[in-house]
């Protein structure tokens, strides 16, 4: 009789439940959107109860229509969206909304540890730069402005946290998500100092055990099992956060290896074998998944949202039609767009279009999203192709931060579906990039973890050499490298330039 496993990724707009077979082949996909609040201006919240009902909905409907036996379910993988903040009371109920990493509402305690050195201080322990939506920023956020939900905090954790909680009863996160921004990277425990200099050492206790993920088996509750058609007892394992577990799953575990993800955020990442904090004050360095290894990482905010809020506010008639035509409105686009040359007929977008600002390759918080160059001779599709160009520069921006050599990237993400967009990136950053067989790397990362930490499989090279493999490859064309060099030493000088009129422009109310 067949085996499989599940793996779920709980991301900041969609739950996914995912069976995979012992090879790693996607067998089944199960979906529940999640909304994302804005109750004002700049704040990102999640009702904790309705993503924890979306994890189980997915769940339910994964046993009710993949065909597969909850008999025949090896165990579970779970990952989730990392940063932010999730609270829970004594009795185990949310304080209040949860607090996600886009959030940007302590935008100005960023701006002030940045001027008075704290960033700088956290940064030389921790290995990662400061942002409004890390946990830091936020519990300290509270303890100033919502004294009261402070104060009934009894744990703060993340979202796969919280859904442990709620599936198994148990309580803890594990190192990846401790990583930023509590945990010396080095001795791997949470470091007063940094708490102190966040001015919220007295909410130590609030931070649960850290247990790292391949040691964190647990089992899910008669209660869950019931409700979902999962077999009573069920191991779930709890991964690393999910950019972590993808990297996992597209096999991006070795040197000169990196992974980006093409998403809600253009996350960028290289695994290391011993911390490298450099360049210093930029970018996040956290102790991974797999033993003895930490992950250095630029994660720009926005990806895929920056075309996401094209389509809807300037080509709806376009969306509409392809809906009426049933064409795939991309792939009609990307037609449109690939005989306009690099540089967009002298547009160049930057992409920083979250409420947060930008983290990645740089922090600042009022960072916002601009076209620059239009004239009368532009039509939409010149902005349209700045767009894409925009988020291959915010890429490529990243890398050329990245310590180390980057021989190749595996890319993952909605924005890999992309042939265009993949070649861009490769011609862009000069490198091969590789895009692996299947769609759910997350949920396959939290997968691969799980299979480790039950012993199914020895060890994390076994596991990944039996579950991942390659689909297509992209090579760089030498000749359109050099061409987007030059566009992005103009990006970069645009940005720089626009530095403080970022800040100035952050006083106009919205």
């Amino acid at each position: 009789m067949s085996k499989y496993f599940v793996g779920i990724d709980a991301g900041t707009s969609i739950v996914k439940s995912v069976v995979f077979d012992t090879n790693g082949e996607e067998i089944y996909v199960s979906k529940q959107k999640t909304q994302v609040l804005s109750p004002k201006p700049n704040w990102s919240e999640q009702n904790m109860d309705s993503v924890y009902i979306a994890t189980i909905k997915s769940l339910s409907n994964l046993i009710l229509s993949s065909g597969i036996s909850s008999e025949d379910i090896i165990a579970i993988g779970l990952t989730a969206q990392g940063d932010g903040c999730w609270m829970i009371d004594k009795d185990g109920n949310p304080v209040r909304n949860a607090i996600l990493w886009s959030d940007g509402r302590a935008a100005n305690l960023i701006k002030e540890w940045q001027e008075n050195g704290i960033a700088e201080k956290v940064y030389n322990i921790c290995g990662s730069a400061l942002f409004p939506g890390a946990q830091g920023a936020i519990l300290r956020w509270l303890k100033d402005n919502e004294p009261e939900n402070a104060s009934k905090i009894a744990y703060a954790f993340y979202c796969k946290d919280w859904l442990r909680f709620k599936l198994t009863g148990d309580i803890a996160t594990d190192e990846s998500d401790a990583s930023l921004p509590f945990f010396d990277i080095v001795k791997k425990e949470y470091s007063d100092e940094v708490l102190a200099y966040f001015g919220i050492g007295d909410m130590k206790g609030v931070l649960p055990k850290v247990i790292p993920a391949r040691k964190a088996v647990s089992y899910i509750t008669d209660e869950v099992a019931e409700i979902t058609g999962l077999k009573k007892g069920t191991p779930l394992v709890v991964g690393p956060f999910d950019v972590i577990s993808t990297a996992i799953g597209v096999n991006a575990i070795d040197d000169g290896v990196a992974c980006s993800i093409i998403g809600t955020t253009c996350f960028n990442e290289v695994t290391m074998d011993k911390p490298d904090i450099s360049p210093l004050n930029v970018g996040m360095t956290v102790v991974h998944g797999i033993p003895n290894k930490w992950m250095r990482a630029f994660g720009a905010m926005n990806g895929t949202p920056n075309l996401d809020w094209f389509i809807e506010e300037l080509a709806k008639a376009e969306k509409d039609a392809a809906e009426i035509l049933d064409i795939d409105l991309y792939t009609y686009f990307e037609d449109k767009i690939s005989s306009i040359p690099i540089g967009s007929n002298g547009i160049i977008y930057h992409p920083y279009i979250s409420p947060g600002g930008e983290r990645a390759p740089f922090v600042k918080p009022t960072a916002k999203a601009q076209f620059m160059g239009i004239n009368l001779d532009n039509d939409k599709y010149d902005l349209l192709r700045a767009v894409y160009e925009g988020v291959a520069m915010s890429m490529l921006d990243c890398y050329k931060h990245m310590p180390g050599n980057i021989k190749e990237i595996h890319l993952s993400g909605g924005g890999a579906s992309s042939e265009f967009w993949c070649q861009m990136f490769s011609d862009a950053i000069g490198r091969v990039i590789k895009i692996p067989r299947g769609s759910e790397f997350g949920a396959k990362g939290a997968v691969i973890n799980a299979a480790v930490a039950i012993e199914y499989f020895d060890s994390y090279e076994e596991a990944i050499n039996n579950m991942v493999k390659m689909e297509r490859e992209y090579e760089p064309n030498m000749s359109n490298y050099k061409e987007y060099q030059t566009l992005y030493n103009i990006y970069k000088e645009i940005y720089t330039t626009n530095w403080d009129v970022w800040d100035k422009m952050s006083q106009i109310k919205r």
